[in-house]
């Protein structure tokens, strides 16, 4: 049975752990300034900070009672100490730097700094306008990410998910990475312990559809890919059709396979199939030794 998810408001206190890419668990103050635990997947964690999780209470054998949250929303602070705090661990921000923004634009210093860099370097001459930039970029794409964040974990939703995949996808495709996943769900699949199966099930889950041709190329390019890490480059195309129908059960096939080859993709030849890339360098090893046994 569903349990409904609930949400609670709590300003982190201290960090128990915080495993990068994301993972942590920490003690949070609530509204009534009641302390809380809560563990989830958390980019940054900020203490100070007041936070919105999203999550259920779970009971734990060791710890006792837990909030564990799979979304959260940060509230940015308006209290100097709190401000200056987070911006000094922003690059190009140093202590002295931190103290004078924060002196001069109080609990405005973020929206100045995100939105009126031109105003900070007029009334900071040791900001250049460069820097100035680069520590505007920062800010907004921390913001990004977080709203990134909170999209993956809605898209990753799915049993057996790991619960760090979406901070590893953040490190590597930035703010694009939900886009990315929305766009080709496959690519999933280059992350530790993510299988196809698992893959597919987040692509069906946001509206691919069962017998679409993408879903056959992805099917029968995991497939090639997997026969190249037993050792074999070409695969025949029976034991390729049989695979696939165990992989994903969709009529034609084929049209994936074939569509691959018009890409040039895969060669065929002889009801065998390799990737064009790899017949390539195949045909150049064949033709140095050709020269090697003839010099």
């Amino acid at each position: 049975m569903n349990v409904e998810s609930e949400q609670i408001e709590g300003t982190l206190d201290w960090v128990f752990f915080n495993y990068h890419p994301g993972a942590m668990a920490g003690s949070f103050l609530d509204q009534q300034y009641k302390k809380f635990s809560a563990l989830g997947t958390m980019l940054n964690p900020q203490i100070g900070f007041g936070y919105i999780l999203t999550g259920n209470w779970e009971e734990h054998t060791k710890y006792g009672k837990q909030f564990k949250f799979s979304a959260y929303k940060t509230i940015l602070p308006t209290d100097k100490r709190l401000i200056y705090n987070y911006i000094v661990r922003v690059r190009h921000v140093g202590p002295s730097v931190g103290n004078a923004i924060v002196d001069e634009y109080g609990s405005r210093t973020l929206e100045m700094l995100k939105h009126h860099p031109e105003e900070v370097v007029k009334k900071f001459p040791g900001i250049t306008t460069d820097r100035a930039k680069a520590i505007q970029k920062t800010l907004i794409e921390n913001e990004a990410n977080e709203h990134v964040m909170i999209e993956l974990l809605s898209i990753l939703d799915v049993p057996g998910m790991r619960k760090d995949l979406s901070a590893k996808l953040i490190d590597a495709y930035k703010s694009d990475a939900a886009e990315m996943v929305k766009k080709n769900p496959y690519i999933l699949t280059a992350f530790s312990g993510i299988s196809f199966p698992l893959a597919d099930r987040v692509a069906l889950n946001i509206g691919f559809k069962r017998d679409s041709l993408f879903r056959k190329k992805s099917a029968t390019m995991h497939i090639i890919a997997e026969n190249m890490q037993a050792g074999s480059t070409w695969i025949y195309k029976d034991d390729l059709h049989i695979k696939m129908s165990e992989l994903i059960q969709v009529p034609n096939l084929d049209d994936g396979v074939k569509s691959l080859v018009e890409q040039n993709v895969l060669i065929e030849e002889d009801d065998n199939y390799v990737l064009s890339s790899i017949a390539k360098d195949e045909c150049l090893i064949a033709d140095m030794l050709i020269r090697l046994e003839a010099a």
